[in-house]
């Protein structure tokens, strides 16, 4: 139990960066009661929900009083403030149906944790301490680097915008920050899996190389030796039960394709809710693009929509590439296990148990998913990036 508790904690210090930004948007995953992680309580589910159902609300009434999505003429600044006004009302939409269903998987967020724990206690991960530190400083360079991007993009809007920045669309920040921020926890998890995975594929690299030239046991009495003349060198990730460590990585395993499975029910509607709102928000944009760009000399509005479509697009990049590496990882696996399979050079028992693991992999093809209506990959980007082009060469014909 101490144990589970200090990996518990070694992986939230990893993960410190994401729950930091986290809280200053108004959203909290877990809380920590005598060390153990626990959902949030009726307190700050309340601090979450109620200032952003307040803004919503006034926003809604405010723009009923102004009749503000009443198009009175068809000049290009009427029209683009319309299209302006609608995609805040799907952006006040999104961050009101997100919030909701996070509320909905709060217990999820805490079993995650738990499952990610096990995984490095199966993995021998727990006692490698270089392992968190370099997970919890290439969280920090994404965190620090996606923040940048972001606020990057808000002072190009706020400065090339011409028009008065209403007090609404300040208020906003915190809804918009809150689904961004989002994609970046999707993301790290993600990229979570990835590194475990990794470190199971050295396991079984480590199988290969050094069970074929029987230099386990070696290795395991002379803990001084110079290895500097080996092929591969992952002694951090030597497991001790040398007879079923393949029946240890099987359960880890296990844990991994848990653990996706859990990352993808608490993300399903965000996934969703992202590609929509990418979709609709570029289509948008690139109507009114064509409309300043032929029509007047703004230089500033048409850079501002490049930029806006830019940041926008590049949340879909991020979590396609991203699910793409975890099948990459996941296909070495295969590759290694295919090895294990194939080498008579083995012991008997050890290739039963790879080919067992085998069809475990087979079993859990990692894929992550939006409600099994498709899957988020590279196919997925050229898709969206296909059919903006399409549209795009549409308008241009029309105009």
């Amino acid at each position: 139990m101490i144990q589970k508790i200090h990996v518990k904690n070694q992986i939230l210090k990893s993960m410190d960066s994401l729950l930091k930004m986290e809280k200053c948007c108004g959203i909290f995953r877990f809380r920590k009661v005598n060390g153990h992680l626990v959902p949030i309580g009726r307190k700050l589910i309340a601090f979450m929900l109620i200032p952003r159902y307040l803004i919503i609300i006034s926003f809604i009434i405010s723009l009923c009083i102004d009749n503000s999505l009443q198009i009175k003429s068809a000049d290009i600044e009427t029209i683009s403030n319309f299209v302006h006004d609608s995609l805040n009302i799907v952006l006040v939409i999104e961050g009101a149906l997100s919030i909701t269903m996070f509320m909905w998987f709060l217990q999820e967020n805490t079993i995650l944790l738990n499952k990610l724990s096990n995984i490095d206690i199966s993995l021998n991960i727990f006692g490698n301490s270089a392992f968190y530190y370099k997970a919890r400083k290439y969280n920090r360079s994404f965190i620090f680097i996606y923040l940048t991007m972001y606020v990057v993009s808000y002072i190009f809007y706020f400065v090339l915008e011409e028009d008065f920045i209403s007090t609404f669309e300040m208020l906003f920040l915190p809804i918009d920050c809150g689904c961004h921020y989002n994609t970046c926890a999707f993301y790290i998890y993600i990229k979570m899996l990835i590194d475990r995975l990794d470190i199971l594929n050295k396991h079984l690299t480590n199988i290969i190389y050094f069970e074929s030239a029987n230099l386990f046991d070696f290795i395991k009495t002379h803990k001084n030796i110079d290895i500097s003349g080996f092929k591969k060198n992952y002694l951090d990730y030597i497991i001790p039960e040398t007879n079923n460590k393949i029946r240890r990585l099987s359960v880890a395993f296990i844990q991994i394709g848990e653990a996706h499975q859990l990352i993808n029910e608490i993300f399903n509607f965000h996934i969703v809710a992202t590609v929509l709102y990418t979709f609709i928000n570029t289509i948008a944009l690139l109507w009114i693009f064509i409309m300043y760009y032929t029509n007047t000399s703004k230089i500033n509005k048409v850079l501002d929509i490049v930029i806006q479509c830019w940041f926008e697009v590049s949340n879909i990049a991020l979590i396609s590439f991203i699910c793409e590496d975890l099948r990459f990882k996941r296909y070495n696996t295969k590759i290694l296990l295919n090895e294990i399979v194939m080498n008579y050079k083995l012991p008997k028992n050890m290739r039963i148990q790879a080919k067992e693991l085998l069809e475990l992999v087979a079993m859990w093809p990692l894929r992550v998913t939006a409600y099994n209506l498709f899957l988020i990959d590279t196919k997925l980007l050229l898709n969206f990036i296909s059919i903006s082009t399409t549209y795009l060469i549409i308008v241009l014909q029309f105009n």
